[in-house]
């Protein structure tokens, strides 16, 4: 019967998801992290970006390089994690249509299911979600520009996909925002005052600018070229909750650097996880008063299965 608690009680965490050790030893309580990662192709980051959710409440992944039938990786990265993302293949005929080097996603801890909702960008560039924060409703949005490749229509694709962000910020009905991802733009370039003509009409604070200096983000495969191209731009309000920023450079399986923003004060205590230990008996105890309906339902099953089991394997019924 021991057995057959643990692996109910398993299913249960794995349903709640919660955060894990690691992060709340590091985070407390009322902090959000959020990631912001180009990863260069999910399948060879898989490792990197599992992680990355051991210390952060939402990743934002650009260049994913899934098929829209491959999607489903996402969710299977870290089991305390859902994600919702969009591919920049189009295989709606039997040809498939688009480049492959591309898809934006945003995976965020399963305990923050209640406090999220899905805002359908319609472009694989982006990928939006509304969080319920302490501030009121914030737009979250992961990034991925168009380069520049010295052509007209890659800046008329770039300016497109700033209307969309506009777009997007108009249409969410919120006040606050966080824009966070791969910007392909820097001082000098030609890209840069559209991207300065955004910030400035949406009211946005170059978040990461402000407490930064000489960083690399970006370095090439052979080593040649460098830039500080990924950025975080915040809503005033969210900027000002700003506990810390940091680049770590351990993470080597992409051409970028993840770049983590911790936030004091956006979130309630949204970490309190479905079970909690007796430390005197060491046994994992239910707080069934933190349980909904759906999880209430799924270990109404694994329960089910797992007695029928019992009956089968004992009593031959």
């Amino acid at each position: 019967m021991i057995c057959l608690w643990q692996m109910i009680v398993g299913r249960m965490e794995h349903s709640y998801g919660g955060i894990s050790d690691q992060n709340s030893s590091t985070m407390t309580h009322n902090q959000l992290g959020i990631c912001s990662y180009n990863c260069h192709g999910v399948k060879s980051s898989l490792d990197e970006i599992r992680e990355l959710c051991q210390f952060n409440d939402f990743i934002f992944n650009q260049e994913h390089w899934l098929l829209p039938f491959d999607l489903g990786i996402l969710n299977n990265i870290h089991s305390s994690f859902l994600s919702t993302g969009k591919s920049a293949v189009d295989i709606s005929t039997n040809v498939l249509v688009g480049m492959p080097y591309g898809g934006t996603a945003i995976s965020f801890n399963r305990a923050l299911c209640g406090f999220v909702t899905v805002v359908d960008s319609f472009d694989s560039r982006l990928t939006a979600v509304k969080f319920n924060s302490n501030v009121g409703p914030v737009l979250l949005v992961c990034v991925y520009l168009p380069c520049d490749t010295c052509h007209q229509d890659c800046l008329e694709a770039y300016i497109d996909t700033y209307c969309k962000i506009n777009s997007i910020y108009d249409d969410a009905d919120v006040v606050h925002a966080i824009i966070a991802g791969d910007f392909n733009c820097q001082i000098g370039t030609r890209f840069y005052d559209v991207r300065s003509h955004c910030v400035e009409s949406n009211k946005l604070e170059l978040t990461d600018i402000k407490r930064l200096s000489n960083v690399c983000k970006f370095c090439s495969d052979d080593g040649l070229r460098s830039s500080w191209i990924d950025h975080f731009l915040c809503s005033p309000v969210v900027d000002g909750l700003v506990h810390s920023i940091d680049i770590p450079p351990q993470f080597i399986s992409s051409d970028h650097k993840p770049m983590l923003v911790t936030f004091e004060g956006l979130t309630t205590q949204v970490r309190n996880t479905a079970s909690v230990i007796d430390s005197k008996s060491s046994r994992i105890l239910p707080n069934w008063s933190k349980a909904d309906d759906v999880s209430l339902l799924q270990y109404e099953q694994v329960l089910s299965a797992a007695l029928k089991m019992i009956c089968n394997d004992f009593f031959g019924c």
